[in-house]
């Protein structure tokens, strides 16, 4: 089972795509100066030469649309398609007294995500998109 974990901060995304099965991390990587003219991405994966890229990522959807494409990339990617992962985490900067361990995501989540948003209004937002996004 490949999972591909997210950390979307103020203006940056890192990730990492895990292996489960063969306990392997197959890539890892983080696009930098996200709502800048010019944002850049670094990717490292085994037996791949590392790979970095600039483009303009105006937001956090943006930038795991690139991160997906660069995961799948036939040059520098870690993986076939998309279809290989089956699960998706994201770190969360804050949950407030409400979440103190991993759940679900579900439109509930989202929801109480978001009225905690003034706890962490730096990260909290971005961290949503990230997971709207994957």
């Amino acid at each position: 089972m490949v999972i591909l974990t997210l950390n979307c901060g103020s203006s940056s995304a890192k990730y990492q795509v895990y292996d489960w099965d063969k306990k392997d991390v197959i890539g890892v990587g983080i696009v930098e100066r996200i709502g800048q003219k010019e944002s850049n991405i670094e990717q490292k994966a085994p037996g791949k030469e590392n790979f970095e890229a600039v483009k303009s990522c105006p937001d956090h959807k943006v930038a795991v649309e690139w991160i997906m494409e660069t995961l799948v990339d036939p040059d520098h990617g870690c993986m076939e398609d998309m279809s290989s992962i089956k699960a998706v985490g994201h770190r969360m900067v804050h949950g407030a007294e409400t979440f103190t361990k991993s759940v679900i995501v579900n439109n509930d989540v989202l929801a109480m995500m978001e009225s905690v948003n003034q706890l962490a209004p730096l990260h909290n937002p971005a961290n949503l998109t990230g997971i709207r996004a994957a």
